[in-house]
């Protein structure tokens, strides 16, 4: 878990966080790595707000090119 800590306070740039209080990094760490576990994918709609997702507009008689 260190070496892997180690990386990631490289990789985003954190190293002094690291050194000055490793716990509060390995806290940070964790609970970010939690997140992205928990995320519900992208485009799902029905877990998207509504206002995200909309759905398919319906056709007015009149405005369809097959109407008669």
């Amino acid at each position: 878990m260190d070496d892997e800590l180690k990386r990631a306070a490289a990789a985003s740039g954190l190293e002094k966080l690291l050194d000055q209080d490793p716990e509060a990094f390995k806290r940070a760490y964790q609970a970010a790595a939690g997140y992205a576990e928990r995320r519900a994918p992208v485009g799902t709609p029905a877990l998207e707000p509504a206002h995200v997702f909309r759905p398919a507009p319906v056709l007015i008689p009149g405005q369809g090119k097959d109407d008669d």
